[in-house]
Protein backbone atom coordinates (compact mmCIF):
# COMPACT_ATOMS: atom_id res chain seq x y z
CA UNK A 1 0.00 0.00 0.00
CA UNK A 2 1.56 3.30 -1.05
CA UNK A 3 0.80 5.68 1.79
CA UNK A 4 2.46 8.50 -0.14
CA UNK A 5 -0.60 8.70 -2.39
CA UNK A 6 -3.02 10.70 -0.29
CA UNK A 7 -6.30 12.50 -0.75
CA UNK A 8 -6.68 15.79 1.11
CA UNK A 9 -9.77 17.86 1.78
CA UNK A 10 -10.18 21.07 3.74
CA UNK A 11 -13.20 21.50 5.98
CA UNK A 12 -13.94 25.23 6.41
CA UNK A 13 -15.56 26.52 9.58
CA UNK A 14 -18.32 29.10 9.62
CA UNK A 15 -16.64 31.63 11.88
CA UNK A 16 -13.42 33.60 11.80
CA UNK A 17 -10.89 32.30 14.30
CA UNK A 18 -7.18 31.95 14.92
CA UNK A 19 -5.73 28.59 15.96
CA UNK A 20 -4.00 28.66 19.31
CA UNK A 21 -2.38 25.60 20.84
CA UNK A 22 -1.52 24.76 24.42
CA UNK A 23 1.67 26.20 25.86
CA UNK A 24 4.73 24.17 24.87
CA UNK A 25 8.42 24.16 25.73
CA UNK A 26 10.51 26.68 23.78
CA UNK A 27 12.41 23.95 21.94
CA UNK A 28 9.36 21.92 20.97
CA UNK A 29 6.53 22.30 18.46
CA UNK A 30 2.94 21.13 18.75
CA UNK A 31 2.34 19.82 15.23
CA UNK A 32 -1.38 19.25 15.76
CA UNK A 33 -3.99 19.88 18.41
CA UNK A 34 -7.17 19.84 16.26
CA UNK A 35 -8.62 22.93 17.93
CA UNK A 36 -9.69 24.45 14.60
CA UNK A 37 -11.61 21.30 13.56
CA UNK A 38 -10.01 21.05 10.12
CA UNK A 39 -7.56 18.55 8.70
CA UNK A 40 -4.81 21.21 8.55
CA UNK A 41 -2.14 20.76 11.18
CA UNK A 42 -0.30 23.61 12.90
CA UNK A 43 2.60 23.73 10.42
CA UNK A 44 0.49 23.75 7.25
CA UNK A 45 0.43 20.03 6.55
CA UNK A 46 -2.71 17.88 6.41
CA UNK A 47 -4.27 14.93 8.22
CA UNK A 48 -5.64 12.03 6.20
CA UNK A 49 -7.00 8.50 6.39
CA UNK A 50 -5.70 5.49 4.44
CA UNK A 51 -7.19 1.99 4.27
CA UNK A 52 -5.94 -1.29 2.77
CA UNK A 53 -8.64 -1.28 0.09
CA UNK A 54 -6.18 -0.01 -2.53
CA UNK A 55 -4.31 -3.30 -2.15
CA UNK A 56 -7.35 -5.59 -2.16
CA UNK A 57 -8.27 -5.51 1.53
CA UNK A 58 -11.69 -4.54 2.87
CA UNK A 59 -10.91 -2.53 6.00
CA UNK A 60 -12.90 0.67 6.48
CA UNK A 61 -12.54 4.03 8.21
CA UNK A 62 -16.02 4.94 9.44
CA UNK A 63 -15.35 8.51 10.63
CA UNK A 64 -15.16 11.63 8.48
CA UNK A 65 -16.70 11.90 5.03
CA UNK A 66 -17.25 8.25 4.12
CA UNK A 67 -18.67 9.02 0.68
CA UNK A 68 -15.02 9.28 -0.41
CA UNK A 69 -12.66 6.31 -0.61
CA UNK A 70 -10.55 6.49 1.43
CA UNK A 71 -12.65 8.71 3.69
CA UNK A 72 -11.56 12.30 4.18
CA UNK A 73 -11.93 14.53 7.19
CA UNK A 74 -15.42 15.62 8.20
CA UNK A 75 -17.42 16.55 11.31
CA UNK A 76 -17.03 13.08 12.86
CA UNK A 77 -13.22 13.27 12.60
CA UNK A 78 -12.97 15.00 15.98
CA UNK A 79 -13.38 13.68 19.50
CA UNK A 80 -12.98 14.79 23.10
CA UNK A 81 -9.87 16.67 24.17
CA UNK A 82 -7.14 14.87 26.07
CA UNK A 83 -6.46 17.53 28.68
CA UNK A 84 -8.30 20.29 30.53
CA UNK A 85 -8.51 23.57 28.65
CA UNK A 86 -8.75 22.15 25.15
CA UNK A 87 -11.73 21.28 23.04
CA UNK A 88 -10.98 18.58 20.46
CA UNK A 89 -8.79 15.67 19.45
CA UNK A 90 -8.40 13.90 16.12
CA UNK A 91 -10.49 10.75 15.67
CA UNK A 92 -10.34 7.63 13.52
CA UNK A 93 -13.21 5.14 13.83
CA UNK A 94 -12.55 1.92 11.94
CA UNK A 95 -13.53 -1.62 11.05
CA UNK A 96 -10.71 -4.01 10.14
CA UNK A 97 -11.41 -6.24 7.17
CA UNK A 98 -11.51 -9.98 6.67
CA UNK A 99 -9.77 -10.08 3.28
CA UNK A 100 -6.02 -9.63 3.53
CA UNK A 101 -4.47 -7.02 1.22
CA UNK A 102 -1.89 -8.22 -1.32
CA UNK A 103 1.68 -6.99 -1.83
CA UNK A 104 2.56 -9.03 -4.91
CA UNK A 105 2.40 -12.62 -6.10
CA UNK A 106 1.95 -14.91 -3.11
CA UNK A 107 2.35 -12.01 -0.69
CA UNK A 108 -0.24 -10.70 1.74
CA UNK A 109 -0.08 -8.52 4.83
CA UNK A 110 -2.38 -7.88 7.79
CA UNK A 111 -5.48 -5.75 7.45
CA UNK A 112 -4.67 -2.14 8.25
CA UNK A 113 -6.12 1.35 8.68
CA UNK A 114 -4.03 4.50 9.02
CA UNK A 115 -4.54 7.94 10.54
CA UNK A 116 -1.67 10.23 9.62
CA UNK A 117 -0.37 13.67 8.81
CA UNK A 118 2.16 14.97 6.34
CA UNK A 119 4.45 17.68 7.64
CA UNK A 120 5.41 19.41 4.41
CA UNK A 121 4.06 22.96 4.16
CA UNK A 122 1.47 23.82 1.51
CA UNK A 123 2.98 23.47 -1.98
CA UNK A 124 6.27 22.32 -0.44
CA UNK A 125 8.97 20.97 -2.76
CA UNK A 126 11.28 19.72 0.00
CA UNK A 127 10.72 17.68 3.13
CA UNK A 128 10.84 18.95 6.69
CA UNK A 129 14.23 19.27 8.38
CA UNK A 130 13.86 18.68 12.12
CA UNK A 131 17.56 18.38 12.89
CA UNK A 132 18.09 18.47 16.64
CA UNK A 133 14.77 16.84 17.48
CA UNK A 134 14.89 13.97 19.94
CA UNK A 135 11.41 12.41 19.96
CA UNK A 136 7.73 12.87 19.35
CA UNK A 137 5.06 12.82 22.02
CA UNK A 138 1.29 12.67 21.82
CA UNK A 139 -1.79 11.90 23.85
CA UNK A 140 -3.79 8.87 22.75
CA UNK A 141 -6.82 6.86 23.74
CA UNK A 142 -8.28 3.76 22.05
CA UNK A 143 -11.59 1.95 22.47
CA UNK A 144 -10.95 -0.92 22.76
CA UNK A 145 -7.27 -0.79 23.80
CA UNK A 146 -5.02 -1.50 20.83
CA UNK A 147 -1.33 -1.48 19.88
CA UNK A 148 -0.67 1.12 17.21
CA UNK A 149 2.30 1.39 14.88
CA UNK A 150 3.67 4.94 14.67
CA UNK A 151 5.52 5.33 11.37
CA UNK A 152 8.26 7.90 10.68
CA UNK A 153 8.10 8.47 6.92
CA UNK A 154 11.18 9.87 5.17
CA UNK A 155 11.88 10.29 1.46
CA UNK A 156 15.16 8.35 1.53
CA UNK A 157 13.21 5.12 2.10
CA UNK A 158 11.43 4.01 -1.08
CA UNK A 159 10.55 0.38 -0.26
CA UNK A 160 8.15 1.20 2.60
CA UNK A 161 10.60 0.01 5.28
CA UNK A 162 10.18 3.18 7.33
CA UNK A 163 11.05 3.12 11.02
CA UNK A 164 8.16 2.24 13.31
CA UNK A 165 7.43 2.40 17.02
CA UNK A 166 4.92 0.04 18.65
CA UNK A 167 2.73 1.87 21.17
CA UNK A 168 0.17 0.01 23.33
CA UNK A 169 -2.66 2.53 23.67
CA UNK A 170 -5.07 2.09 26.58
CA UNK A 171 -8.74 2.96 26.91
CA UNK A 172 -7.92 6.02 29.04
CA UNK A 173 -5.98 9.09 27.95
CA UNK A 174 -2.21 8.77 28.30
CA UNK A 175 0.75 10.75 26.96
CA UNK A 176 3.27 8.67 25.01
CA UNK A 177 6.81 9.52 23.87
CA UNK A 178 8.58 7.73 21.00
CA UNK A 179 12.33 8.36 20.87
CA UNK A 180 14.35 8.79 17.69
CA UNK A 181 17.33 6.89 19.12
CA UNK A 182 18.44 4.93 22.18
CA UNK A 183 17.43 1.59 23.66
CA UNK A 184 15.08 2.45 26.51
CA UNK A 185 11.38 3.20 26.34
CA UNK A 186 9.57 3.39 23.02
CA UNK A 187 12.07 3.78 20.18
CA UNK A 188 11.62 4.06 16.39
CA UNK A 189 13.35 1.23 14.53
CA UNK A 190 13.28 -0.42 11.12
CA UNK A 191 13.95 -4.14 10.96
CA UNK A 192 13.92 -4.82 7.21
CA UNK A 193 14.60 -3.43 3.74
CA UNK A 194 16.35 -0.16 3.00
CA UNK A 195 15.69 1.19 6.46
CA UNK A 196 17.06 -1.79 8.42
CA UNK A 197 19.05 -0.54 11.42
CA UNK A 198 19.50 2.91 9.87
CA UNK A 199 19.27 5.99 12.09
CA UNK A 200 16.32 8.24 11.30
CA UNK A 201 17.07 10.88 8.67
CA UNK A 202 15.75 13.95 10.47
CA UNK A 203 16.38 16.15 7.43
CA UNK A 204 13.92 14.30 5.20
CA UNK A 205 10.76 13.89 7.30
CA UNK A 206 7.64 13.54 5.16
CA UNK A 207 4.98 12.50 7.62
CA UNK A 208 3.90 10.67 10.77
CA UNK A 209 1.35 7.87 10.52
CA UNK A 210 -0.62 6.06 13.22
CA UNK A 211 -1.56 2.62 11.90
CA UNK A 212 -3.69 -0.16 13.39
CA UNK A 213 -3.02 -3.65 12.06
CA UNK A 214 -4.72 -6.96 12.68
CA UNK A 215 -1.50 -8.84 13.42
CA UNK A 216 0.23 -10.61 16.30
CA UNK A 217 -0.03 -7.47 18.43
CA UNK A 218 -3.80 -7.20 17.81
CA UNK A 219 -4.97 -10.71 16.90
CA UNK A 220 -8.58 -10.13 17.96
CA UNK A 221 -9.01 -6.57 16.70
CA UNK A 222 -12.23 -5.95 14.77
CA UNK A 223 -13.48 -2.38 15.16
CA UNK A 224 -13.09 0.63 17.41
CA UNK A 225 -11.80 4.18 17.53
CA UNK A 226 -8.46 5.89 18.06
CA UNK A 227 -8.12 9.44 19.41
CA UNK A 228 -4.90 11.46 19.03
CA UNK A 229 -4.15 14.87 20.56
CA UNK A 230 -1.26 17.34 20.95
CA UNK A 231 1.20 15.65 18.59
CA UNK A 232 4.52 17.31 19.47
CA UNK A 233 8.05 17.21 18.04
CA UNK A 234 10.44 17.55 20.97
CA UNK A 235 13.77 19.35 20.61
CA UNK A 236 12.81 21.31 17.49
CA UNK A 237 11.12 24.67 17.07
CA UNK A 238 9.19 25.25 13.86
CA UNK A 239 9.67 28.66 12.21
CA UNK A 240 5.99 28.44 11.23
CA UNK A 241 4.76 27.99 14.78
CA UNK A 242 5.36 31.41 16.36
CA UNK A 243 1.61 31.88 16.78
CA UNK A 244 1.61 28.81 19.03
CA UNK A 245 3.47 30.78 21.71
CA UNK A 246 0.16 32.40 22.66
CA UNK A 247 -0.82 30.86 25.97
CA UNK A 248 -4.32 29.65 26.66
CA UNK A 249 -4.73 32.49 29.16
CA UNK A 250 -4.57 34.86 26.18
CA UNK A 251 -7.09 32.86 24.16
CA UNK A 252 -9.90 35.38 24.52
CA UNK A 253 -7.67 38.18 23.22
CA UNK A 254 -6.32 36.14 20.33
CA UNK A 255 -9.81 35.23 19.18
CA UNK A 256 -11.48 38.57 19.87
CA UNK A 257 -13.29 39.74 16.74
CA UNK A 258 -15.68 42.63 16.25
CA UNK A 259 -19.41 42.00 16.37
CA UNK A 260 -19.74 42.25 12.60
CA UNK A 261 -16.92 39.79 12.01
CA UNK A 262 -14.98 42.32 9.88
CA UNK A 263 -11.88 42.59 12.04
CA UNK A 264 -9.70 40.51 14.32
CA UNK A 265 -7.66 41.65 17.31
CA UNK A 266 -4.44 39.74 17.86
CA UNK A 267 -2.33 39.74 21.03
CA UNK A 268 1.35 39.74 20.04
CA UNK A 269 3.13 36.87 21.89
CA UNK A 270 5.51 38.09 24.60
CA UNK A 271 8.42 36.41 22.81
CA UNK A 272 7.91 38.78 19.84
CA UNK A 273 7.40 42.08 21.66
CA UNK A 274 11.06 43.03 21.43
CA UNK A 275 10.80 42.84 17.63
CA UNK A 276 8.92 44.55 14.84
CA UNK A 277 7.02 42.36 12.42
CA UNK A 278 3.84 41.51 10.60
CA UNK A 279 0.80 39.38 11.41
CA UNK A 280 -0.89 37.77 8.42
CA UNK A 281 -4.30 36.09 8.22
CA UNK A 282 -4.16 33.15 5.81
CA UNK A 283 -7.18 31.22 4.55
CA UNK A 284 -7.30 27.47 4.02
CA UNK A 285 -6.05 27.75 0.44
CA UNK A 286 -2.87 29.43 1.67
CA UNK A 287 -3.86 32.88 0.41
CA UNK A 288 -3.06 35.92 2.57
CA UNK A 289 -6.38 37.74 3.10
CA UNK A 290 -5.23 40.38 5.58
CA UNK A 291 -2.04 41.62 7.18
CA UNK A 292 -0.96 44.27 9.66
CA UNK A 293 2.41 45.46 10.93
CA UNK A 294 3.31 45.73 14.61
CA UNK A 295 6.08 47.82 16.15
CA UNK A 296 8.62 46.85 18.77
CA UNK A 297 6.84 46.73 22.12
CA UNK A 298 3.34 46.71 20.64
CA UNK A 299 1.02 44.33 22.47
CA UNK A 300 -2.02 44.20 20.18
CA UNK A 301 -2.72 44.59 16.49
CA UNK A 302 -5.98 44.63 14.53
CA UNK A 303 -6.44 43.00 11.13
CA UNK A 304 -9.17 44.22 8.82
CA UNK A 305 -11.14 41.34 7.31
CA UNK A 306 -13.65 43.45 5.39
CA UNK A 307 -14.36 41.87 2.05
CA UNK A 308 -13.30 38.44 3.27
CA UNK A 309 -16.11 35.93 3.62
CA UNK A 310 -16.52 34.31 7.03
CA UNK A 311 -14.30 31.23 7.19
CA UNK A 312 -11.41 29.82 9.14
CA UNK A 313 -8.25 31.90 8.94
CA UNK A 314 -4.82 31.04 10.30
CA UNK A 315 -2.53 33.66 11.81
CA UNK A 316 1.21 33.69 11.11
CA UNK A 317 3.81 35.97 12.65
CA UNK A 318 6.65 37.25 10.47
CA UNK A 319 9.71 38.96 11.96
CA UNK A 320 13.27 39.81 10.92
CA UNK A 321 14.26 38.14 7.69
CA UNK A 322 11.00 36.19 7.33
CA UNK A 323 9.34 37.06 4.04
CA UNK A 324 5.61 37.67 3.79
Amino acid sequence: MNTKILRYSLIAAATILAPVAKAVAADSTIVADFETQTNMNNIQGFWFYVTDQGSGGNSKVTSGDTTANPPIFGPTSFGENATAGGMYSGRMAYTLGTVKPACGAGCTYPNEVTFGTNVEPILATTQLDITGATSISFWAKATPAVTISVIFLTTDITDYSWARAAVPVTSTWKRYTANFSGTSGIVFKSTYGQGKDKPLNLKLLQGLNFAIQKDASNPNATSGELLIDDLTINGWKSPLAGIRDVSRSNLSQALRASADGKSLRFSVPAAYRNLAGTVAAIDLSGKTVAKAAFAKGQENVSLSLSGHQAATVFLRVFTGSDAL
